[in-house]
């Protein structure tokens, strides 16, 4: 759940008016924003990886 409320914090379209503190993300998004964001770095480097080897 905090990962997807994270997501559509970082990505949601920004009315211009909002006060900046309704999009700031909170500790628990963070993490799950890093980790996914991580996960598929690591998952494109090692499948690019595979890709040249063969």
């Amino acid at each position: 759940m905090n990962l997807v409320r994270g997501l559509r914090k970082i990505f949601a379209r920004k009315d211009p008016y909002t006060p900046p503190n309704e999009f700031k993300l909170n500790e628990k998004e963070k993490r799950s924003v890093i980790l996914l964001f991580s996960i598929l770095g690591c998952v494109a480097v090692i499948s690019t990886l595979l890709y040249v080897i063969n």
